[in-house]
């Protein structure tokens, strides 16, 4: 019996991806804490898991994300915020570079500078770097 041309296609489960890699390590930048992820499509997040005072004085708080950004395996590139309570926070561009294997990443910026009035005059260079504990 010839087959219908329009018989039933089964489908078929996509291969399945591998996990994305969450780093058990605390990664350390000043006196904070923070947890780093790296998804399968690249995306990096460093997020607060224990937060120095000066920044839990303006609002900062464990879970918040400090890095949103991509890694092309090495170098990563994506927005840091800001904080000042009485302002809002303000995200900037960084880049840098991410070595999961020895624990360190290092990103840089022209961080904003707000006056008393949230208005940006000027930015600074800012470096980041966040080591693996």
């Amino acid at each position: 019996m010839p087959m219908s041309e329009t018989a039933a296609t089964i489908p078929v489960a996509p291969a399945a991806l591998p996990s994305p890699l969450v780093d058990d390590r605390a990664w350390r930048y000043g006196d904070s804490t923070f947890s780093v992820s790296v998804a399968n499509n690249g995306k990096v997040s460093v997020v607060f898991k224990e937060v120095r005072i000066g920044l839990a004085q303006e609002g900062v708080e464990p879970g918040i994300e400090l890095f949103s950004g991509y890694s092309d395996g090495f170098h990563v590139n994506g927005t840091a915020p800001l904080f000042r309570k009485d302002c809002g926070t303000l995200q900037y561009q960084v880049k840098g570079l991410l070595d999961y294997k020895s624990g360190d990443m290092f990103l840089s910026g022209a961080m904003p500078v707000r006056n008393k009035q949230c208005a940006v005059e000027k930015t600074q260079d800012a470096v980041l770097r966040f080591q693996a504990q």
